[in-house]
């Protein structure tokens, strides 16, 4: 056989894949080839040693920013009042100001060129020029891609529908989503795109009016249901938790997002009673593990907590007894304690993304501050401290968020707590499953 013909199937994942054909000669020397797809290298035995496609697009070309790219107009209020006042911004004001514009590039284009940071540092520096006294175009170009390459590194823990690039969390190989029903249709029973915006107006009408008319709400809820997981499930018309409670105010209060949940299971979870009835199983677990450091602090702190308040600490006692060893402990991660010289809009200017409760405890006259915060906002204030856990449970099946990384464990056995999930078989999960057997249920 003086030729030898090997076909090389390149499969490649953008549109245009190809197979190729090489054609070699019994000594190895190159007869037939495209150059422009396929790199060969010869070899004395005429087989082909490495074969590499130089037909790749760079991921910047494949995200590239619109050419009609508009820079953010909201930020966090501390950032809003320095912009109007038009002077320099500082620590915390440049940390929400930079959170907003990674978040803003990160939803037009995860990748940026060069030119392209360069161009949106211009813009900047443009619309805001007394910005300059605090960076150079150079600086900020710097800063943008610092700050973009966090947001992608980190957007596996925040992916709505199946837009977000995932990340790996600890102890698992991906991020962990929560198990939703997918919709097929964009539409539910007697529902159509003109029909859908007359019930969304009609929503936003009776959720500005007080007092709110509860059934009425509730009614157009379940009309714009099966539109509303669409978009979610799909990345449509919203894909942030911000996006999606401005269409859809209910979502906003405590009872609208746990009435979803219900919606979602199609049942009645009755989350609150069955929350209230592991914390003291909680508790005595906690008692049991004492030599853990953590855990021995938080216990302490419950002294003088009244019994809502001790249903809220309960979380961190639980997410100490399942914290991840190959993560940092941190129940930050869950819930936010605020400090009584922090205020709101202190908070905020944080930009914390995942689901996380914030707690203050009660001072003097004034009642505990509880709330839900998600996308760099409290996005749900609670007032009844019992609902504060099943609120942020419910918030990563309502808003179709993947669980926060090192918490894995803690959201299966929330799942187990609330839904009777069972748990996967995943050696992993041992001290998940160590803990429900404890728990028992």
């Amino acid at each position: 056989v003086k030729n030898v013909i090997i076909r090389l199937i390149i499969h490649q994942e953008q549109e245009g894949s190809s197979c190729q054909e090489i054609t070699l000669s019994s000594d190895g020397t190159h007869m037939e080839e495209d150059a422009s797809t396929m790199l060969v290298q010869e070899t004395p035995q005429g087989t082909i040693k490495a074969a590499k496609s130089v037909n790749v697009k760079k991921r910047s070309e494949q995200f590239p920013l619109p050419g009609n790219y508009k820079l953010p107009n909201k930020f966090p209020p501390n950032v809003m009042a320095a912009l109007e006042e038009k002077r320099t911004l500082n620590i915390r004001e440049r940390r929400g100001f930079l959170h907003e514009m990674g978040g803003s590039l990160y939803r037009n284009s995860s990748y940026l060129t060069s030119e392209e940071f360069e161009r949106v540092a211009g813009m900047i520096l443009t619309e805001w020029s007394f910005l300059s006294d605090q960076w150079t175009i150079k600086q900020l170009k710097m800063t943008l891609m610092e700050r973009l390459k966090y947001r992608r590194h980190t957007s596996g823990q925040h992916t709505y529908g199946t837009k977000g690039r995932e990340k790996k969390s600890c102890g698992t190989k991906k991020p962990i989503r929560p198990v939703v029903p997918t919709v097929s249709t964009p539409f539910g029973q007697g529902e159509d795109e003109s029909t859908h915006r007359d019930n969304i107006r009609y929503l936003k009408q009776l959720c500005s009016r007080s007092p709110l008319n509860v059934e009425s709400i509730e009614s157009l809820m379940k009309r714009t249901f099966t539109k509303r997981r669409y978009d979610i499930t799909t990345s449509g018309s919203v894909d942030t938790a911000s996006s999606i409670v401005e269409v859809y105010p209910p979502l906003k209060m405590p009872y609208g997002l746990l009435e979803e949940l219900d919606r979602i299971k199609e049942a009645k979870v009755d989350s609150v009673k069955k929350w209230k009835g592991v914390v003291p199983k909680i508790i005595a677990i906690a008692k049991s593990e004492a030599h853990n450091t953590h855990l021995a602090n938080h216990l302490g702190k419950l002294q003088g907590l009244s019994e809502a308040e001790t249903n809220i600490y309960a979380i961190i006692l639980l997410y100490y007894l399942l914290s991840d060893t190959r993560c940092i402990a941190d129940h930050s991660k869950v819930i936010y304690l605020m400090s009584t010289t922090e205020t709101i809009e202190s908070v905020e200017a944080r930009g914390i993304v995942q689901p996380t409760l914030l707690f203050c405890h009660r001072q003097g006259r004034q009642s505990a501050t509880c709330g839900l915060l998600l996308d760099g906002r409290v996005l749900c204030p609670v007032k009844v401290l019992e609902e504060a856990v099943p609120l942020f449970i419910a918030s990563f099946f309502v808003f179709n968020i993947c669980y926060t990384e090192g918490c894995i464990n803690l959201s299966h056995v929330l799942e187990k707590i609330f839904f009777n999930t069972p748990l996967p078989q995943n050696r992993v999960l041992v001290k998940a499953a160590s803990i429900v057997q404890q728990l028992k249920i």
